[in-house]
């Protein structure tokens, strides 16, 4: 009977035997802590990426309303300047920007105005579907005018 007892405590001696043995530990931690790890590294690298178009939407809207304003170019150059700078900073992605950007101009004010926009829907891990929204807007000066009144003016 004795020696029947003391067979069903064996697992209950080692476990005590090996109390203070850090064997293992890391590799529990390492587990545990992986997938927090990951799902940081991951939002570091959307968010990043939303910087990025983010950035590089105004700034292209900026530089194309900034050549459609200076007197003597053309609309057309504006809009080409634009699709320049998305193209270069985004490759193909630049694609997504297209037909979503205006840029007009009112003489009354001697002005240029620039409005860049794009909605995406992007599915992530454990957050479902995403809005992620890149906007930006610029505002130039027609430069190189007479500053004088405007025409309607008596």
């Amino acid at each position: 009977m004795k020696r029947i007892l003391s067979s069903l405590f064996i697992p209950f001696r080692r476990a005590a035997r090996t109390a203070g043995d850090e064997r293992g530990q890391s590799y529990l931690e390492f587990i545990l802590i992986f997938p927090a790890l990951v799902a940081l590294l991951l939002f570091i690298g959307a968010f990043g990426w939303y910087w990025w178009n983010q950035t590089t939407a105004a700034t292209a809207i900026h530089d194309g309303t900034y050549w459609a304003a200076i007197r003597g170019s053309s609309m057309g150059r504006g809009y080409a300047e634009t699709r320049r700078a998305l193209q270069a900073a985004l490759g193909g992605v630049a694609q997504e920007y297209e037909g979503r950007f205006i840029l007009r101009r009112y003489p009354q004010y001697r002005s240029t105005w620039g409005v860049i926009r794009n909605d995406r829907v992007i599915a992530l891990p454990f957050l479902g579907d995403t809005l992620f929204q890149v906007r930006a807007m610029s505002f130039q000066r027609t430069e190189r005018f007479y500053g004088g009144p405007p025409e309607d003016w008596e």
